[in-house]
């Protein structure tokens, strides 16, 4: 409300939009709360959720096609009356609401939301529909207005997104496939032919994995050529069914030309001929410059999050001015309701990790058996995970533990939530970085503790090391830009869903001889500078809230 509420404010008069950009399906949840609690107070403005298509689709598979779906057949010969008296008699439009409508009147739920956000004063939505050129572009009338007021939540995790939004990439094999296929269409084969060239190419000029020197021409051009006889085909068959695999391809050639023809500095191309396949990457390396161009053509943009740290360096990547203003608000839950406690002797540094396994299991029923109640255990990675709950089912009692699943489905993320709420004694093992690291309100006891093992640094990657040699040249600060700064905030926000209310008190427990340095103790927000250094399982159960 602190950001939405002043927001609002400043559209009288202004014929402005707001665009609440998130990353989480739960942060739109309480976005769209916030306005529903200004509603019962009077507020009068038309606010609409857009809900991901493969998310909102009613059929089992996502075909936008009108011999499919009866949802997309007719749709805009279905659509005035509906949307003209929602707009009369509503304003608040969430996903249960759109999709009531959508099947009231048998309409295309996803293409209904996106037409009630074009009537909308207020969008919540993914961050991609206003930054990522595949969806912004689409409808610029909706998307991209000099009045739009953005209001980015969770902002640390824009920088990433940004990567990946502007980061292409084809794949030899698929092209190949597609060939195949088409080989009796002569004219496209020929077209194809050549790309798998191109391919064969950059193949026994490069090593497995590397930068290239020059952008790839020569295969570009071949891209070129071949998305212009690839529209002549759909032109010539728009009747007939044509193979989802060469639509599929033809998309990653244009978006990847579309790409090329703004690729500056910041972008570096490689080839990487890991895994069986042969693949040309277009990486977005700094996204500030691309965030910069987006951002200055609307009215404002905010960005917040309880995690930018250090500011200074999220203003640079979030494409800000040195004179932009930034502001740091001290929490404002008393210091003493958390109770920080770091290990001084167990290093997670990865050639370690292994070793201090028996180590880690004994600090974490320490804390978990000390005080009974519901925590949530953070681990560096999925394997290292599996890892240590086998040694410690081996060592302890697990019958309150819970172990997430890789890729675990939303259905099964609301379940466990339900437990945090409604039971007394759940122990969650997770990843840090993962759905429970943010998003997630767990006030009183509903969660009294986490721990946090690692730093959270991203795991060493070739794109890693290009954005560190990147940074190096540029401001002399590599590893902090690739590995420590985005390592840290996934700390920070996994520490974070312990306080969330003045009454709360809770202990987070940070497994890492590494937060002793000094580099990490000057990143602590300032609330977490009255930290416990532990050195034993002891220490841990006598220093308990």
């Amino acid at each position: 409300v602190s950001v939405l509420f002043p927001a609002i404010k400043s559209m009288y008069g202004n014929n402005s939009k707001i665009f609440y950009l998130t990353a989480k399906s739960s942060t739109k949840t309480i976005a769209f709360n916030t306005v529903k609690i200004m509603h019962e107070q009077g507020l009068r403005l038309r606010t609409a959720i857009i809900t991901a298509k493969d998310k909102i689709c009613f059929m089992e598979e996502t075909r936008c096609e009108p011999e499919y779906c009866p949802y997309a057949k007719g749709y805009y010969d279905k659509l005035n009356i509906p949307l003209r008296d929602t707009i009369k008699n509503a304003c608040l439009y969430d996903r249960v609401f759109i999709e009531n409508l959508a099947k009231t009147h048998e309409l295309c739920p996803f293409e209904l939301s996106l037409d009630l956000a074009y009537m909308s004063d207020i969008v919540i939505c993914d961050y991609n529909y206003y930054f990522d050129p595949r969806v912004a572009l689409q409808r610029e009338d909706v998307f991209n207005n000099d009045k739009d007021i953005l209001l980015v939540d969770e902002a640390h995790n824009l920088e990433d997104r940004a990567r990946n939004m502007y980061s292409p990439e084809i794949i030899k094999e698929e092209f190949y496939e597609v060939y195949k296929l088409m080989k009796a269409q002569k004219g496209l084969s020929k077209e194809l032919y050549n790309i798998n060239k191109k391919f064969l190419d950059i193949k026994k000029s490069t090593d497995k994995t590397e930068i290239l020197k020059n952008p790839p021409e020569d295969l570009i051009n071949a891209l070129r050529k071949f998305t212009v006889k690839a529209e002549k085909y759909f032109h010539d068959n728009k009747n007939e069914k044509v193979p989802d695999e060469l639509t599929d391809i033809y998309f990653k050639s244009t978006f990847f030309i579309k790409i090329s023809e703004i690729a500056d500095d910041n972008f570096c191309y490689y080839a990487d001929r890991s895994n069986n396949e042969t693949r040309v990457k277009l990486f977005l390396i700094d996204p500030s410059g691309i965030l910069k161009e987006i951002e200055k053509k609307a009215r404002s943009s905010i960005f917040f999050s309880a995690t930018l740290t250090p500011l200074k360096y999220f203003r640079y990547m979030l494409g800000g001015d040195e004179d932009d203003y930034i502001m740091k608000i001290s929490s404002p839950f008393r210091r003493e309701n958390l109770n920080l406690l770091i290990s001084a002797d167990i290093s997670m540094k990865y050639s370690l990790r292994d070793s201090n396994i028996e180590r880690v299991c004994e600090y974490i029923n320490a804390l978990v058996a000390g005080k009974k109640g519901n925590y949530l255990v953070f681990f560096p990675s999925y394997h290292f995970m599996n890892k240590v709950y086998k040694t410690y089912e081996s060592l302890y009692d697990t019958s309150c533990i819970t172990v997430q699943k890789q890729g675990i489905k939303e259905e099964d993320q609301r379940d466990l939530i339900s437990r945090f709420e409604n039971e007394r004694n759940v122990v969650v093992f997770t990843v840090i970085g993962g759905v429970f690291s943010e998003g997630i309100d767990l006030p009183l006891d509903k969660l009294i503790g986490a721990v946090i093992i690692g730093t959270g640094i991203p795991q060493i990657c070739f794109e890693r090391d290009i954005i560190k040699a990147f940074f190096n040249d540029k401001m002399n600060s590599g590893y902090d830009f690739a590995y420590k700064y985005p390592g840290f905030n996934k700390v920070l926000q996994s520490a974070g869903r312990v306080i969330r209310t003045e009454e709360d008190k809770g202990t987070v427990l940070l497994i890492d001889s590494r937060f002793c340095q000094y580099t990490y103790l000057n990143l602590f927000p300032d609330h977490w500078k009255h930290y416990k250094i532990i050195s034993s399982a002891e220490e841990i159960k006598n220093n308990l809230l």
